[in-house]
C-alpha cells in the first residue's frame, strides 16, 4: 500500500534527500536543486538575483551573489553546484520548499538535508 507524504522546509536549505534505506534511491524530484526552480513547490516569491525582501528565493551558486550582506560560499558538495537560497519570512507557516512523495508502508526512509545562514557555515541535521 503507498501513502503520500509532504515534506516541507520552512527555512532556506542547500540540499535536501529523501531515500528508502533499502533501496538507496532518491525519492525527491530535485532534491539537489541541480535541475533549477522545478520539482517543488514554495509560498515564497521566486526572485532570481535579488534576495534583499523578505520571503523570497533563488536557485543560486553563490548567496552572496542575491544579497551582498551574505556570505559568499558554493554548495556544500562540488562547491559549484546550485542551492536553494531564501531569505526568510515574517510568517512562520510559510514554506520555502515543499514536494510530496509517495511512501510505502513498512519502509524505513531516511530524510537528510542541508542548511546554512548567511553569517554561518554549514548546519547539517538527519
Amino acid at each position: 500500500m503507498f501513502y503520500s507524504l509532504k515534506i516541507s522546509l520552512l527555512i532556506s536549505g542547500a540540499m535536501l534527500a529523501c531515500h528508502s534505506m533499502n533501496a538507496q534511491s532518491q525519492l525527491l524530484t530535485n532534491g539537489n536543486f541541480e535541475l533549477g526552480n522545478v520539482g517543488f513547490t514554495s509560498a515564497y516569491l521566486y526572485s532570481p538575483n535579488n534576495l534583499v525582501g523578505p520571503k523570497t528565493y533563488e536557485m543560486t551558486t553563490n548567496p552572496h551573489l542575491g544579497n551582498s550582506n551574505a556570505f559568499s560560499y558554493g554548495d556544500h558538495t562540488t562547491g559549484s553546484g546550485l542551492m536553494l537560497a531564501a531569505n526568510g519570512s515574517t510568517n512562520t507557516a510559510d514554506f520555502a520548499w515543499s514536494e510530496t512523495v509517495s511512501v510505502s508502508t513498512n519502509t524505513i526512509y531516511e530524510f537528510s538535508g542541508s542548511s546554512s545562514t548567511r553569517n554561518r557555515s554549514e548546519v547539517t541535521s538527519r
